[in-house]
């Protein structure tokens, strides 16, 4: 997550995750286990699912 560029990303990053989310996938990107998070597959009012690339 920490390769966004633009600050509307950044905007978006702070309102769907939370910092012990952002620490589960910063970790799960530097031991190589996902590349990165690249789209929401789904949105709801309790949940978002998001697609990674492996």
């Amino acid at each position: 997550m920490s390769m966004l560029t633009n600050n509307k990303d950044r905007r978006i990053e702070q309102l769907v995750f939370d910092n012990r989310s952002l620490y589960a996938l910063n970790r799960a990107i530097k031991k190589g286990i996902i590349e990165s998070v690249e789209f929401p597959i789904s949105t709801g009012k309790e949940a978002n699912v998001y697609r990674a690339k492996t």
